[in-house]
């Protein structure tokens, strides 16, 4: 195996919106959202849908990876603002 650049480009393929909180931690986020997005190169990955209002959120929208610090972490997250 070996590392590739990805464009951070992708589009929703399922996603779930969380309007109560199951950990102490997602709180003051709520809602929220927990999106599967398929990259354009083909590999999927699990995050957040950021910048946009979770009732817009439709299944096949674009959106784009943006790294985001969250504590001492940087996480991507997949925002609906391109």
């Amino acid at each position: 195996m070996s590392w590739t650049p990805a464009s951070g480009n992708g589009a929703v393929r399922s996603f779930i919106v969380f309007d109560k909180s199951y950990h102490p931690y997602f709180a003051a986020s709520i809602p929220y959202v927990v999106a599967t997005i398929t990259l354009e190169e083909g590999p999927e990955i699990v995050t957040n849908v950021v910048d946009i209002n979770p009732l817009a959120i439709r299944i096949g929208m674009a959106v784009r990876l943006v790294v985001r610090k969250r504590g001492e972490y940087s996480l991507p997250f997949a925002s609906a603002n391109i």
